[in-house]
């Protein structure tokens, strides 16, 4: 038997309703029903303000609301969370409602985790309102987004969700706050990677003896003081491996820096990649340099320097020869910071070239391997 097939203008009904229902908008321009900051934006451009206020307000309008949890993150470095009550919505006024205010923590800027609810479904009650109040003090200069949580939520009596902030990202309408004018440029960057062993000699490559400091260099480049995460990472293979993240504050036109340590003992040999990514901060256009790349030759005791027909006869060249000796020799009888100590040279890292380091060069003399390649 053949399947009727529907006409077109059925078809574009049927589309039209689908849409219609997806699209629909609320009065505050996002998809209804929604959840946002009430104002949606606080400018002070006098610098004024020392508290400012926002509500937490959902435009539903049925007459299902059982109960509600949010977050809110904002920027610790203009706004610090004083308080925040329960809104007009889950009250004890009609019916027995318990109300948990949250904590705020003003280091990393989140308020976690604010909820109200009635102690019975069946007490549910109906919407527009007011969900939550929160009270900033105003800290710092700059800009700040006041934005809600991705485990924010307003519940039905049956306990299924009217809105779900980490799945209905068009239903959910964020705030903002400034007190400077102009609007701020923002803008972090990753600007180098160096090296050195526990002794503070600046090198670009390593004995796989020896503990690897490595220090990344971070610049704001933008009009106001950021925060935001540092991860430092090594990459073999094509798999990258965190060694270290960090949150740092950095002033404006300020630079800073977040040092890490890799033991590179049994690593195979070669050019190790170092990665340093700063996190993108708000409302940040540039985020190219964000992230700042080099890399780190791990070689084998004694393998000092190349041959003199090499390009570059002072970089190592995989193989422990007469040359390598001639360098070792020169520093042999020597101590940090002597000008002819040579950290490369001083294998157990202790600060002297001495008997034991000379063992260990003796050991792997006319060694070699193939020429170290990208790891």
């Amino acid at each position: 038997m053949m399947k009727k097939k529907l006409s077109i203008p059925i078809l574009l009904v049927l589309t039209l309703s689908i849409l219609g229902q997806i699209l629909i908008q609320s009065p505050t321009g996002y998809g209804y029903p929604a959840i946002y900051i009430d104002p949606l934006s606080i400018v002070d451009a006098a610098g004024s303000l020392t508290q400012i206020t926002v509500n937490v307000t959902t435009d539903y309008t049925g007459d299902d609301i059982w109960g509600y949890q949010l977050t809110l993150i904002y920027n610790p470095l203009v706004l610090s969370g004083a308080t925040v009550t329960n809104g007009d919505r889950i009250t004890n006024a009609t019916a027995p409602a318990f109300f948990i205010a949250g904590d705020f923590d003003n280091v990393d800027g989140k308020l976690d985790l604010t909820a109200a609810a009635f102690d019975s479904p069946l007490d549910s009650v109906g919407g527009p309102g007011t969900l939550a109040t929160v009270n900033f003090t105003v800290v710092g200069s700059g800009d700040s987004p006041i934005t809600i949580g991705p485990e924010t939520r307003l519940k039905r009596g049956d306990g299924s969700w009217i809105v779900d902030a980490s799945l209905m990202f068009l239903n959910i309408g964020h705030g903002y706050f400034r007190n400077v004018d102009p609007v701020p440029n923002h803008d972090v960057a990753a600007t180098g990677i160096a090296f050195h062993h526990s002794i503070p000699a600046t090198t670009t490559y390593s004995s796989t003896e020896a503990l690897i400091y490595i220090n990344t260099t971070l610049e704001n480049q933008g009009d106001v003081p950021e925060i935001f995460d540092v991860d430092v990472y090594y990459i073999i293979y094509g798999y990258p491996t965190l060694v270290k993240s960090e949150t740092i504050v950095v002033a404006n036109g300020s630079t800073s820096a977040v040092s890490a340590g890799l033991n590179t003992t049994g690593f195979p040999y070669g050019f190790l990649t170092i990665k340093v990514e700063a996190s993108e901060v708000y409302n940040e256009a540039e985020t190219s340099d964000n992230t700042y790349n080099t890399t780190l030759l791990i070689k084998f005791t004694g393998d000092i320097v190349g041959d003199p027909t090499n390009p570059d006869p002072n970089y190592p060249d995989g193989d422990v020869d007469w040359f390598d000796f001639g360098a070792f020799a020169g520093a042999y009888g020597s101590n940090y910071p002597q000008a002819r100590y040579d950290v490369e040279c001083d294998f157990d890292r202790n600060g002297n070239v001495d008997w034991f380091d000379f063992g260990d060069f003796a050991a792997n003399y006319g060694k070699s391997v193939p020429a170290y390649g990208l790891l």
